[in-house]
């Protein structure tokens, strides 16, 4: 497993070849740090997607469960890339009823059947192994 990471994500590359980025919490950084963390974990995973990986976990699940508009433009930016390379994204969320409303709103927003959201990362990677 190869991976980077920044202050408040990691992003991991399993031998079979899906990317799981993880975003968590971070009460220490305002709004703007977590929408520039989230700029650079994007332009991260975009290279991923550039050198061959076409199948991405966004792992949400620990994340702020409200996403402000700066990281929505930066995660709306990564879904389309990947898609638009050829690529299968599952977006996991938490338990924050506004998390799913914008991550299935952003979801849709895209319109991809490649994109998706979960609740869970062990059935994301389940759905996008059977798509390898």
């Amino acid at each position: 497993m190869s991976g980077s990471s920044g202050r408040n994500y990691t992003i991991d590359v399993s031998d079979d070849g899906i990317a799981v980025a993880r975003v968590r919490r971070r009460p220490d950084l305002d709004t703007n740090a977590g929408a520039e963390d989230a700029q650079e974990m994007v332009a991260a995973i975009l290279v991923l997607a550039a050198s061959g990986v076409d199948a991405l976990v966004l792992d949400l699940i620990d994340a702020p469960p409200i996403a402000g508009p700066r990281t929505m433009a930066s995660l709306e930016s990564l879904l389309r890339g990947w898609a638009d390379g050829g690529g299968r994204v599952v977006v996991t969320i938490g338990a924050s009823a506004v998390q799913r409303l914008q991550m299935e709103f952003l979801v849709t927003t895209v319109g991809s059947p490649a994109v998706r959201v979960m609740g869970s990362v062990d059935p994301a990677v389940a759905w996008l192994g059977l798509r390898a």
